[in-house]
């Protein structure tokens, strides 16, 4: 079968290009061909850039002051090249892409006929808050009058526990979800908003990177070396607050190694394009290098916490709510790592008992195990 994936449009992060690629990775082992639609969101030219600061200039007047957005710099195409150039080059070098689109009315000129299915999946991809075009997500746009298409959701996360949808959306996801061949979704609280919203029954499954291997991963960084000698820790936090880096403080204090950050780069909305060498997000191959090597993580990103667990490094988990909280107690909960989690407003004593307690490894893989066979075997089938 040949095989396209939808998933988030193209941009830098770590757990997105590494989620992406081992769908890919997955369907090709199962013996498919397969395409990622190559959806990019591109910075706005130069006379939008200036448009959207005056409807900024003018929501702070009539917030008196209230709605901070404008005085954040608004990237050019350009810069964004710039920043975004260590992602793009993995991307080329590692992901079999669609001719690019660069918005979801384009979506229609794709020819869907030289396809057998069509996968949804995996991370967020049906959290409207991040998707404002939620129906793209349920294929509105896939229907070939040439051939039965395949409709399927592998690992599809609202990313929370309830929905963010209007009732107009929720009814036109519903009769779109009919129409799919096989649902899965990444998190518990998923199956439930499919049966009470959608009416549809969906299977649990592990997100795709969970599904290879820590040696399918290091095919991507064969021979390249150590980037920092001795014992470490990895700090990989995407929401930086006084009490995240307080805990990786004690965490250091506690472990007496020095930790390195993976996400040391600036924003450009915050500091401007005088500074545009700070903002290059880093080479994904020294996110897998960190952590190869590393001797604890520190992290309150989903991935951040999923390679911790594919590397089988212990590690502490930052909850990280306004991401999305449900991801993070949904895998967990399924491994037996629910003390591996922390909160900011956890007691000091709870946080550090979470740093002390073994990672029960040989439990863990047992678990893990189990779970990689439903989901591959949710896969196969859907693609029989």
């Amino acid at each position: 079968m040949k095989i396209c994936i939808l998933t988030y449009p193209i941009h830098s992060n770590v757990g997105f290009v590494l989620q992406a690629w081992a769908l890919q990775r997955i369907v090709l082992k199962l013996g498919h061909e397969v395409e990622t639609i190559g959806f990019f969101v591109q910075a706005s030219p130069k006379w939008r850039c200036i448009a959207a600061k005056i409807k900024r200039l003018l929501k702070f007047i009539l917030s008196r002051g209230k709605n901070r957005a404008f005085f954040q710099y608004i990237p050019s195409q350009e810069e964004q090249k710039i920043t975004d150039k260590n992602t793009y080059s993995f991307i080329d070098r590692n992901l079999l892409l669609t001719p690019a689109f660069y918005s979801y009315s384009n979506f229609k000129t794709l020819k869907l006929a030289q396809y057998d299915a069509f996968i949804v999946g995996s991370d967020q991809v049906w959290r409207r808050k991040y998707l404002p075009s939620i129906r793209t997500y349920f294929f509105d746009f896939v229907h070939s009058q040439e051939k039965k298409i395949r409709k399927i959701s592998y690992a599809a996360s609202f990313g929370v526990d309830y929905l963010e949808y209007s009732k107009k959306e929720i009814r036109d996801c519903a009769k779109l979800l009919q129409d799919f061949y096989a649902v899965s979704v990444r998190e518990e609280s998923g199956i439930d908003l499919c049966r009470k919203f959608f009416g549809t029954e969906a299977q649990l499954v592990l997100d795709p990177t969970l599904l290879l291997e820590k040696e399918d991963y290091l095919t991507l960084i064969r021979n390249q070396p150590k980037i920092h000698t001795g014992r470490y820790g990895v700090s990989y936090i995407l929401d930086k607050t006084d009490r995240k880096m307080d805990f990786l403080r004690k965490v250091q204090v506690k472990m007496d190694i020095p930790f390195h950050e993976f996400l040391n780069t600036q924003k450009l909305e915050d500091i401007g394009p005088n500074c545009i060498k700070e903002c290059i997000y880093p080479e994904i191959e020294d996110f897998l290098r960190l952590y190869r090597d590393a001797d604890y993580i520190v992290t309150d990103s989903f991935h951040g916490m999923v390679f911790a667990i594919i590397f089988r490094k212990p590690f502490s988990v930052i909850v990280n709510p306004v991401r999305g909280a449900a991801r993070f107690y949904s895998l967990l909960k399924q491994l037996g790592l629910e003390n591996r989690m922390i909160t900011e407003l956890m007691p000091e004593s709870e946080q550090m008992s979470s740093i002390s307690a073994v990672l029960p490894i040989e439990t863990m893989e047992k678990k893990l195990s189990a779970r990689q066979q439903s989901s591959l075997r949710f896969l196969k089938d859907a693609l029989l």
